[in-house]
């Protein structure tokens, strides 16, 4: 059968046609006749396209959980099929679940490109683990969280993270990372409030800055982060006193505008 986008084009399409039906044959008492009994149907896209609007919400709804379940089963060929249903819908959560098929090659070859296709579809529409996903490929280089990075100790705060080999890089931009950081730590992912974190403590392709990393970690630390935790304690003898209090005072006031 249609597919429900089908069915709304093809009703939108009826006023114009029985507009052409009235013009060409504006003789034909019969057409007529027609045209004016239906005339009711030029009403009709507004509603249409509000029921069209609730049903698809709908739909998209069903084609996300109908992909979780299948993925769950490892059922791939199905989960492709239903997230991709629920993603051109505008589903973001289906967005991401697809970024992270390609990513991790689940039922097709890996294709990081396209995974970050998709992430940034998720994340322009503030989806906070997408975003945070695109700040891993941009720091890194294409490869995803769920890879494992060559881990790489700042000599002088323990901390640092080696960047993809050459021939994986796509799109590497420490601006762009920290900045899809930043949207998702703001959300409350405290992952990325760590990952943030790393970045200014190391000076990982951002002006080294000891306060805003404290701050992050700080963050983290009380969202039961435990590797922010620790970072802390290797953070806090690089610092003045007075310092960790200016870090401490702004992870308060971040507390209390993000309850």
């Amino acid at each position: 059968g249609i597919g429900l986008m089908e069915l709304v084009l093809w009703l939108r399409s009826v006023p114009l046609l029985l507009s052409r039906v009235q013009s060409e044959c504006i003789t034909c008492h019969l057409c007529f006749v027609f045209w004016r009994s239906f005339a009711f149907v030029k009403k009709l896209p507004p509603l249409i396209m509000s029921v069209a609007l609730v049903l698809s919400v709908g739909q998209a709804r069903a084609d996300f959980d109908g992909g979780v379940a299948a993925f769950e089963l490892s059922d791939f060929v199905s989960a492709l099929r239903e997230f991709r249903l629920s993603a051109i819908q505008g589903d973001a959560r289906a967005q991401y679940m697809l970024g992270l098929m390609h990513a991790g090659g689940h039922g097709m070859l890996a294709d990081h490109i396209e995974a970050m296709r998709w992430f940034r579809r998720a994340a322009k529409q503030g989806h906070a683990k997408s975003q945070f996903e695109l700040g891993v490929m941009h720091q890194r280089g294409l490869e995803p969280s769920g890879s494992s990075p060559r881990v790489v100790d700042d000599p002088v705060t323990g901390v640092g993270v080696a960047p993809a080999p050459n021939h994986q890089r796509l799109g590497i931009s420490y601006a762009e990372a920290a900045r899809w950081y930043s949207l998702a730590a703001n959300q409350g992912l405290v992952e990325a409030q760590y990952n943030l974190g790393l970045m200014y403590a190391s000076g990982g392709g951002v002006p080294e800055d000891y306060v805003r990393a404290y701050v992050w970690w700080t963050v983290a630390k009380r969202h039961g982060n435990e590797q922010a935790a620790t970072k802390l304690k290797i953070l806090e003898p690089l610092m003045s006193r007075k310092d960790i209090v200016d870090a401490e005072s702004r992870a308060d006031e971040w507390w209390k505008q993000h309850p």
